[in-house]
């Protein structure tokens, strides 16, 4: 498999298992939820099940859908086609540390840039739980993006 491919399946598996951490796995350890869907979705806006809230299956269709499909698409297409044309060399280490510095990389893209973007105030500033949460997330997404995809790391010579 080309670096190219075996970056975007990375990619997909990385923010299945990210998304999977960010609804399910980290609020049922007592941290608070993201909803980065609805927060895709409605620019602006507070987002629904932001606050533990449960929606309803057929709210979750509805609604989550469009803001997922971004979710997916980004960590899916986007963020790695730019770790693998521009990033991968330039990122030290072996394919966990660049992994993880990766992921590191886009948590804090999302705190400063898109965050703000979207007229939202960075979740640290907003709930001390959410942001450990999109935090951790993130480092679950480096994680197994860097196993997947990290390319060749650098070993020291002793």
């Amino acid at each position: 498999m080309n670096g190219t491919v075996r970056a975007m399946v990375s990619g997909y598996v990385a923010t299945k298992v990210m998304t999977a951490a960010m609804y399910d796995l980290l609020p049922g350890i007592g941290l608070a939820r993201v909803d980065v869907a609805g927060a895709l979705n409605r620019p602006g806006e507070e987002s629904e099940g932001g606050r533990n809230e449960k929606l309803d299956e057929h709210q979750s269709r509805e609604k989550k859908q469009p803001g997922l499909f971004i979710h997916y698409l980004l960590g899916t297409l986007i963020f790695p086609l730019s770790y693998q044309l521009l990033f991968r060399s330039v990122i030290p280490g072996n394919r966990l540390s660049k992994g993880l510095i990766w992921g590191l990389c886009l948590w804090a893209v999302g705190q400063s840039v898109v965050f703000p973007m979207l007229g939202k105030e960075p979740l640290f500033k907003r709930k001390k739980s959410a942001g450990l949460n999109y935090l951790l997330s993130h480092v679950v997404y480096g994680t197994a993006f860097g196993l997947g995809a990290g390319g060749r790391g650098t070993r020291s010579h002793r």
